[in-house]
């Protein structure tokens, strides 16, 4: 406490918790609106808005407090349509205006700013707000930032509208939102082949749920990254056993011996194959235990040997890879399946 203290009243008292109890008794909205535009210490500023009924008031709070905060707060106090409209169009700080915008309910003052505020974030928040189903669809059409057109999208159900963002948007995010709310198998599987980035085609392959669609991009489709998310949602086994065989693409094929279950398929491919990682992965999805000791003692690749050992049941198979294999992580992963065979019971050794 300073001996000015005992000069001037409490609420401008030197000690922050007496100035702050002070404050919160004060009544007298003039002063108190003073003390919320100009006080250093935000809490303090706060204690009294908290007191600040007038909407006037809060309004020249709104547009004139020292702290950004403060000002946001006292729009949030604001009932009245018509000064919300006021701060919506007038003030300075964006962040205000937007505040603003997000409790407003008048269609011609949202349209208004919409249409003319030069803060895309202002704009987000009256697009929200807006109902107009003819003005959204143009927004989402054709405005010229790309947050506004999303947000316009969010609120479209127009399947034609949709598909005609998620073709033709020249923002990849916006079109990549748009193929998420699109529905029509046929143009899904169009976009998937055709749109430039790599996202948007995944996220295409993901909404796609028609086999037929699917069948036939996993083979004509001529990014490989395509056809292997394609890959990843088939379910026919020959024709998954097709693209096994066939596809150049080693991710490709991959991605399909990991939707296989034909153990006679995935037999064939994990002794015969000509790639090593396709090999191990057929031999991941292998249960038939003459074929992974088959692999496991003689495949050429010591990463298949290693895989299919970690699955073998044979103890007298697996001591000798433990012994004699030339890969030493061969020997251990042989190793250690022997210890976990030992730690089953007898009838669990199947």
């Amino acid at each position: 406490m300073v001996l000015s203290d005992y000069f001037r009243p409490k609420w401008q008292h030197s000690r922050y918790e007496t100035r702050l109890q002070a404050i919160k008794e004060l009544r007298d909205e003039t002063l108190l609106a003073d003390v919320a535009k100009k006080e250093s210490d935000r809490r303090i500023c706060k204690a009294a808005l908290n007191n600040i009924k007038d909407q006037e008031i809060l309004v020249d709070i709104a547009l004139t407090a020292a702290h950004e905060a403060i000002r946001r707060m006292a729009v949030a106090k604001l009932e009245d349509e018509k000064l919300l409209a006021r701060l919506a169009k007038t003030a300075s700080v964006w962040t205000v205006r937007k505040a603003a915008v997000e409790k407003l309910k008048d269609a011609g003052v949202i349209e208004e700013v919409i249409r003319h505020d030069s803060a895309w974030a202002v704009r987000v928040a009256a697009v929200e707000n807006a109902r107009d189903k003819e003005l959204l669809a143009n927004l989402a059409q054709s405005d010229r930032e790309w947050p506004v057109r999303m947000a316009a999208l969010e609120k479209v159900d127009d399947q034609a509208l949709v598909a005609e963002v998620a073709e033709n948007d020249e923002d990849k995010d916006v079109r990549e939102a748009a193929v998420k709310k699109l529905t029509d198998q046929k143009m899904l599987g169009e976009i998937a082949v055709s749109d430039p980035n790599e996202n948007v085609r995944r996220a295409a392959i993901a909404k796609i749920d028609d086999q037929a669609i699917l069948a036939d991009l996993v083979i004509t489709a001529p990014d490989w990254s395509v056809r292997e998310a394609v890959a990843e949602k088939i379910e026919d086994q020959v024709l998954l056993y097709q693209v096994v065989k066939k596809d150049q693409s080693l991710s490709v094929r991959q991605a399909a011996v990991e939707r296989l279950n034909d153990q006679t398929v995935l037999s064939e491919i994990a002794t015969f194959d000509s790639s090593a990682w396709v090999r191990e992965a057929a031999v991941q999805k292998l249960q038939v235990q003459t074929i992974l000791e088959k692999v496991a003692e003689t495949d050429a690749k010591a990463s298949v040997r290693k895989a299919a050992a970690a699955k073998v049941n044979n103890i007298a198979l697996l001591e000798r890879l433990a012994k004699k294999d030339e890969d030493s992580n061969v020997r251990k992963a042989a190793s250690s399946r022997i210890s976990e065979l030992r730690q089953l019971p007898d009838n669990k050794r199947v």
